[in-house]
């Protein structure tokens, strides 16, 4: 509903540019080893013997090196993988759709799921849906000068690198496109949900996705917000 045609299909080749590098994240090597460590601890209580507590350091040794480690990588994957589709598609062209995301992020925070939180809490009732909230406040969160804006106050903002994040921040994403500084970008044109699926589609995309998220919220507001 926010973007245009050019920053999904900049989107589409930034994901395919993941799988010509084949980026991996060692998911089966680390499996491997969780299973081994699983078969030494049914075996070896670490509360009560020696190997047991041995392995069990050693586990949670390896898997707070290995978060770390998968969260490096993956923002070097991200880096890369921006590089590659920028030779398909241009930088200007994946400059644009990451400034466009992050100032659409950051206006969908604000005008959306800041709100929409603030009304959860405590309701005894369902309050508008996310779906229903864009659809309201489409034409404010598309707004080239905010979004923009956004972006903008997101770069300032964000720290130099998250080691906690599996994204880079949007300054670094940029500097990897050769940008110093927030670039100049065209509009968003019209809504690539029009241009790509056909109204009975995006209406059943829409419903579904008001649908899952009413039938989650429902549970938290029986639980009281």
């Amino acid at each position: 509903m926010i973007l245009d045609e050019r920053a999904v299909r900049a989107t589409i080749a930034h994901e395919v540019a993941h799988a010509e590098l084949r980026h991996i994240t060692g998911a089966g090597n680390l499996f491997d080893f969780l299973r081994a460590c699983e078969n030494v601890l049914h075996y070896a209580n670490p509360d009560r013997t020696i190997t047991g507590r041995i392995a069990a350091w050693l586990l949670r040794a390896v898997l707070g090196w290995v978060n770390k480690e998968y969260l490096a990588l993956s923002r070097q994957n991200e880096l890369a993988a921006d590089r590659r589709a920028a030779t398909l598609m241009g930088q200007p062209e994946m400059a644009r759709s990451l400034v466009l995301i992050a100032g659409g992020v950051a206006r969908l925070r604000d005008l959306v799921f800041a709100p929409l939180e603030s009304d959860m809490l405590g309701a005894i009732s369902l309050p508008a849906t996310p779906q229903q909230r864009i659809s309201t406040h489409l034409g404010e969160i598309r707004d080239h000068d905010a979004l923009t804006a956004a972006a903008a106050k997101t770069m300032e903002e964000e720290p130099i690198e998250n080691p906690d994040s599996t994204h880079p921040p949007l300054r670094a994403s940029l500097a990897n496109l050769g940008y110093t500084a927030l670039p100049a970008v065209d509009p968003i044109e019209a809504p690539a949900i029009g241009r790509l699926l056909s109204p009975d589609t995006a209406r059943e995309l829409s419903a579904r996705l008001d649908a899952a998220w009413c039938k989650s919220a429902q549970i938290r507001v029986r639980l009281g917000g």
